[in-house]
């Protein structure tokens, strides 16, 4: 925290900007953990979800019926993670984009 009160001193931020800035920061921070912590949660659901087809798949012994198996999956998959990317990159920017003008609306008031 010394790093960041260096910082504001040398550019000068009176004692309410610096708490609005810190505040901004912190509700950045929280942000960056539910990000980090959406990915890991997503990382746990691929690892299971493959363990799982995998073992079907070496339950199936005739080919063609694997090969579609495996095609259907994928095609599955696929829609799946890009719907997931779509909304996690929307809760993104709306996260990032409420901070952003929060912040603007902070600095406006003066």
């Amino acid at each position: 925290m010394e790093f960041v009160d260096d910082l504001l001193t040398k550019n000068k931020f009176n004692k309410e900007d610096r708490e609005q800035y810190i505040e901004y920061l912190s509700n950045k921070v929280k942000a960056d953990k539910h990000e980090l912590g959406s990915i890991e949660r997503l990382e746990v659901v691929q690892n299971c979800f493959n363990k799982n087809i995998n073992s079907v798949i070496s339950n199936i012994h005739d080919f063609d019926e694997m090969y579609y198996f495996k095609k259907c999956v994928r095609k599955g998959v696929k829609c799946r993670i890009h719907m997931m990317a779509y909304y996690q990159q929307l809760m993104k920017t709306g996260i990032q984009s409420s901070c952003v003008m929060h912040w603007n609306s902070l600095r406006d008031d003066e």
